[in-house]
């Protein structure tokens, strides 16, 4: 068992990098399919302004607008969303930590008919007074980033 156990933990350390991303993910044979003419995607802080030192929630939404039809989304690895949180100068003051490995496996959510999947992150770390940008990232093929202005007084 230990041995078994050894081997995954190989495998996994072998998949990823140093941060946990995937190393390179290797060629599939399945197209990546992004179905997001069809989807809409929001990003939202659980409150406008901020005291400084409290956490904060990020919710990246991706809702299904159609009311017949489902939505697929298709992801190159088993990481969905990230999120960030840049200053009035764009630099980066937090970045959520995501799994520990994320696998470079096709995967896909399918959103029923007038449906939605949220993804949320908290950040807490402490924030002095000022201006920032939250970043949610749709981590598909080809990323769709979107911001939301927020501030800490």
């Amino acid at each position: 068992m230990a041995l078994r156990l050894s081997a995954l933990c190989l495998a996994l350390a072998l998949a990823t990098g140093c941060d946990g991303r995937p190393a390179t993910a290797p060629p599939t044979t399945r197209p990546t399919v992004v179905d997001l003419q069809s989807a809409r995607l929001t990003l939202q802080t659980d409150k406008r302004a901020y005291r400084a030192g409290t956490p904060l929630t990020l919710m990246l939404l991706l809702t299904n607008p159609d009311s017949t039809q489902s939505a697929r989304v298709e992801f190159p690895s088993s990481l969905h969303a990230e999120f960030a949180i840049t200053d009035a100068s764009g630099r980066m003051v937090w970045e959520s930590p995501g799994p520990l490995a994320h696998l470079p496996v096709v995967t896909d959510i399918v959103i029923p008919p007038a449906g939605s999947r949220t993804y949320m992150a908290t950040a807490t770390v402490p924030l002095p007074v000022g201006s920032y940008v939250a970043r949610g990232t749709l981590c598909t093929a080809s990323p769709k980033k979107i911001e939301a202005d927020f501030s800490v007084r």
